[in-house]
């Protein structure tokens, strides 16, 4: 193990200059001019390759006594617990430190400084916090590195300078890191907040214009939703009056309709009775067709009776008077019955042609009749169906009346909106 040489105690003393920029430590070209007027001088990196020995020797103690220290802050130990473990804590400090007395101020170097910043910003350390750490550290390293080097005060200044310059360094990376991350993200979320504003703003324009419209559609949609309400009223009215007639003309079709039947009846007696009359005047023929017969006889007889009384000379004349008056008699009633005939068969015509028109006025009476209980039957129908739109006019009435309120409460509820929204208007537009 390489330690320091330990000299006898003397006295030193220290120059109140700052170092030229010959002797300023070789790194990023950006860093120079901050390093000179650090005094970070190109020894002091040196002088930090020759601590490493001692410092990586007490490292492990250094490191468990930190950690153990950080726990007892309540803030720290709950980002510590949440974010990582001890073994991954004590390994990147162990890292950092080996980084950090390497002595190589090179792009490894400034690349974990950046993702320590990223690190920190990410887990959500406070940037005083890990600045504390690296007083933290310093506490438990100086004295160590005093103890070794207090009899040699110029390795001593040498060591405690380039000690505290590479860690004020590292802090200021860091920090810059940290701080270069938060003002983009507070640049970022600056833009969004510009771009949310005027989102908002013109998204607060369009609403108040559609929420106008809309107070518009509203109003109208309430005057016709009323209207309708209104006609609902009036249809609800004419449906109880055609309810209302569709019961009187049912009223006069049982009446037609009994009317119907009762001519039904009267028709068929009608028939019934010229079937009689038919029936009589068939017998009458035959009787007039007996009595032809017997002045056919009684002709006969007559035309003999005349023959005999020929015969009989001057006893028969008046006997012959008599027979000749018996045969017109005869002839007289054979002509008579012809007539009587036909007259008969005249008055048969005439009845079968009434029957023939009674049956006719049956049978469209039967059609009447069926047609008026069609016609009974679809008023019925009517009726039910009137009934059954008269009990649903009385629910749309009722569902109307439940939306012209609703529609007035949304009246109201828009122009609550409208006035909410040219407020918000005014205020995105203020910002």
């Amino acid at each position: 193990m390489l330690t320091f040489k330990r000299k006898e105690i003397s006295h030193h003393n220290a120059p109140m200059t700052y170092p030229a920029k010959a002797e300023i430590a070789n790194t990023k070209r950006e860093l120079a001019d901050r390093l000179f007027y650090m005094g970070f001088k190109q020894e002091h990196v040196k002088k930090l390759q020759e601590l490493s020995p001692v410092i990586t020797f007490i490292l492990d103690d250094i490191l468990e006594t930190v950690l153990d220290h950080l726990m007892k802050s309540p803030e720290m130990a709950k980002i510590a617990k949440e974010s990582s473990t001890r073994e991954r804590l004590k390994k990147v400090f162990a890292d950092y430190f080996r980084s950090l007395l390497s002595g190589k101020l090179d792009d490894e170097y400034f690349a974990m400084r950046k993702r320590m910043g990223e690190t920190h910003n990410r887990f959500g350390v406070p940037v005083t916090w890990f600045l504390a750490t690296y007083a933290s550290f310093q506490t438990l390293l100086i004295p160590k590195v005093v103890e070794q080097l207090y009899k040699d005060p110029e390795e001593l200044q040498k060591s405690l300078l380039a000690i505290t310059h590479v860690m004020n360094l590292d802090s200021q990376l860091v920090t810059d890191h940290y701080m270069t991350i938060r003002m983009n993200a507070l640049e970022e979320a600056n833009q969004r907040n510009e771009q949310l504003q005027m989102e908002i703003a013109s998204v607060s324009q369009e609403v108040a214009a559609s929420v106008t419209q809309a107070e518009h559609t509203v109003i109208r949609t309430s005057e016709s939703a009323a209207q309708i309400l209104e006609e609902t009223g009036q249809t609800e009215k004419s449906s109880k009056n055609l309810v209302g007639l569709a019961k009187e003309n049912e009223k006069l079709m049982n009446e037609m309709e009994r009317q119907f039947v009762q001519s039904a009846e009267k028709v068929g007696l009608s028939v019934e009775g010229m079937n009689n009359l038919k029936n009589t005047s068939e017998e009458i023929i035959k009787m007039t067709q007996g009595i032809e017969a017997i002045a056919d006889q009684t002709n006969l007889l007559a035309l003999n009776a005349s023959i005999e009384a020929a015969r009989a000379g001057e006893h028969g004349k008046g006997f012959a008077v008599v027979a000749s008056e018996v045969r017109k008699l005869a002839e007289n009633a054979k002509a008579l019955s012809g007539q009587i005939n036909g007259l008969i068969d005249q008055n048969n015509k005439g009845i079968q042609s009434l029957v023939l028109q009674m049956k006719e006025l049956n049978e469209e009476n039967h059609a009447s009749q069926d047609n008026v209980k069609r016609v009974k039957t679809g008023l019925s129908t009517f009726q039910v169906e009137m009934e059954n739109y008269l009990e649903m006019f009385g629910r749309n009435k009722k569902d109307l009346e439940t939306i012209v309120s609703s529609i007035q409460e949304i009246n109201e509820t828009t122009s609550g909106l409208s006035l909410a929204t040219e407020q918000l208007v005014k205020k995105a537009e203020l910002k």
